[in-house]
């Protein structure tokens, strides 16, 4: 017994990124062969996701709330304007499968924006880069990961762009938004050292959605 718990004290951010991968490929296998309601549990397995990158982010829990609760607000805020404006981002729109809405936004997305920038935060804070340089290549890895994040969402109606076109403005405001976050991270988060799952989160993310786009 008390080597098991030696083991799992030891190894269990792996054991949890594994039991992730492991939900993941099982529901695009289950999408694959014709399980959609799988779709539907998108803001469950976000939310689980972005949960336990802030459980295993490796600052002190007072500072890990703040920040998810200021990146939360920053990102919700900033899609309430863009959805309603079409200022920020470009003309899109919502649909139904992401769940409870505010101001045409699901409360999903906010937990998103957040989930993101920490996520990449933990990904490139592995590097031995200054800050200012880390803040770069993160905002860098957030544009690409949403760059397939629009693919699998507009492919699946997660939401709709004006005229199905993807403005260039819409990249430039994550680059813009994610940098800002990502600047207070640096700063505020006082971070011991970066997190195992958070870093391979979204590269677990960006496959699943690859092979859902795969399988559709």
């Amino acid at each position: 017994m008390k080597r098991m718990q030696q083991y799992w004290h030891q190894h269990h951010e792996l054991l949890a990124v594994a039991i992730t991968a492991f939900f993941l490929f099982a529901g695009a296998l289950q999408y694959a062969i014709g399980w959609q309601y799988v779709l539907y549990l998108t803001p469950l397995v976000i939310g689980l996701i972005a949960a336990m990158t802030v459980l295993y982010w490796q600052a002190p829990a007072t500072n890990r709330v703040v920040l998810f609760l200021v990146a939360f607000t920053v990102g919700l805020v900033s899609e309430m304007i863009g959805v309603n404006s079409g200022l920020l981002f470009g003309e899109y729109r919502y649909g139904t499968i992401l769940g409870l809405a505010l101001f045409g936004v699901p409360i999903i997305i906010g937990i998103t924006w957040a989930f993101v920038t920490i996520a990449a935060w933990q990904l490139v804070s592995f590097s031995t880069f200054g800050n200012g340089a880390k803040i770069v290549l993160a905002a860098g890895v957030i544009v690409l990961f949403d760059l397939l994040l629009e693919q699998f969402a507009t492919a699946f109606g997660l939401w709709q762009w004006a005229g199905g076109v993807i403005p260039l403005k819409n990249y430039i405001t994550w680059l813009v938004v994610s940098g800002v976050l990502l600047s207070i991270y640096a700063k505020w988060a006082q971070q011991k050292q970066p997190s195992l799952y958070g870093a391979i989160a979204l590269p677990m993310l960006a496959i699943f959605f690859w092979f859902m786009l795969l399988v559709r």
